[in-house]
């Protein structure tokens, strides 16, 4: 296990492993944000519209 890591970890061939890891984490970053954002202006006209109908 260790040999496969330290392979991993000095090879230059292209992305690494920890690279792949850094894009997964900002990609889920953006859509987490991009989603949180989205929730709560989602939430806020519903809410304008519940507010019209009076309820």
């Amino acid at each position: 296990m260790r040999n496969i890591l330290k392979r991993l970890y000095f090879d230059q061939r292209g992305p690494t492993i920890l690279e792949y890891a850094g894009m997964a984490v900002l990609v889920l970053l953006a859509i987490w944000g991009i989603t949180q954002a989205l929730g709560v202006s989602v939430g806020n006209v519903f809410n304008d519209i519940k507010g019209k109908l009076g309820h």
